[in-house]
């Protein structure tokens, strides 16, 4: 498949996860023609099995050394770093980071980069010593290998793991009921300001995370019917927990979207996202209380 048909087929996606790296590492496994959609490789990347949040850090959640080794896990895919010094020498495509464009042409001077559905082109040299080449290595995978019961418990035990996870002194950041916790208290908090941390916090961490929940949903249909009768009503009241969880984020994300717009995210907006966020987390609990009958 070419990258303009990719784009159209993304495009067309129903519900389209936001984050940027799992849209190009979609652009990868699709242009070598696997047939894993980009809401199974949310889940299969590891981005629908926990929530990271921490206010000084917006991009903790973005944690590539735990993508990675869940692609090798589910997938048996190698998700490789390398530094920016190696860019004429890897071969095409690759992910740019930070940033996460799609390198998917290269001449002597220039690679031609996509990022969701622009295009655009970046000269080779001058990169900061800071930017990785992430290079996605594929395997051909059959579909009903991605829907095994083995894999689908051990996807249940992560999911609960990740959510009851201690969280560790050393550790500056949160996982799971802790960072849904946290994160509302912080939003509850006048002090913590939200406007200027925007672009991060409440339209990428947030968002990218909870739009993969979508990949979730979309996994548990599909192994929903590789179970007995008792199992599959089991997971039923799971999945219907776990859309609960979704619509309770889609009314926190139009109120907080709406206030950003208007410059008004005062202490009201506050209090209504707050009792939204509260409403997901308690759907989302449910879900994974259901989930340790799997396990």
């Amino acid at each position: 498949m070419d990258y303009d048909s990719i784009i159209e087929k993304l495009k067309n996606t129903e519900n389209l996860p936001t984050y940027d790296l799992l849209i190009a590492l979609e652009k990868i496994i699709l242009k070598n023609d696997i047939e894993i959609l980009i809401h199974e490789l949310a889940v299969f990347l590891g981005l629908s099995l926990r929530f990271v949040y921490s206010y000084e850090n917006p991009s903790i959640y973005e944690d590539f050394s735990y993508f990675a080794f869940n692609l090798k896990k589910y997938l048996n895919f190698q998700l490789n770093f390398l530094n920016v010094d190696a860019i004429k020498d890897v071969e095409l495509p690759f992910v740019l980071s930070p940033g996460n464009c799609l390198v998917i042409e290269r001449t002597e001077d220039t690679l031609i980069c996509e990022h969701g559905f622009d295009r655009f082109k970046l000269s080779v040299g001058g990169f900061d010593e800071n930017v990785r080449i992430l290079k996605l290595n594929v395997s051909k995978i059959e579909r009903k290998d991605l829907y095994q019961q083995s894999i689908f418990r051990d996807i249940a035990y992560e999911i609960h793991h990740n959510y009851y996870e201690r969280n560790k002194d050393s550790l500056n950041y949160f996982v799971g009921k802790n960072a849904f916790k946290m994160f509302i208290k912080d939003l509850g908090d006048n002090s913590k300001t939200f406007h200027d941390m925007s672009s991060l916090i409440l339209t990428e961490t947030i968002q990218n995370q909870m739009t993969a929940l979508y990949g979730l949903k979309v996994y548990l249909l599909g192994i929903y019917h590789f179970l007995s009768k008792d199992e599959q009503k089991i997971l039923f009241e799971g999945i219907e927990a776990l859309g609960d969880s979704i619509m309770f984020f889609r009314e926190f994300e139009r109120i907080s979207k709406d206030a950003l717009m208007r410059n008004m995210f005062n202490s009201e907006i506050r209090r209504r996202c707050v009792n939204s966020l509260k409403r997901m987390v308690a759907s989302f609990e449910h879900f994974v209380y259901i989930l340790e009958k799997f396990i």
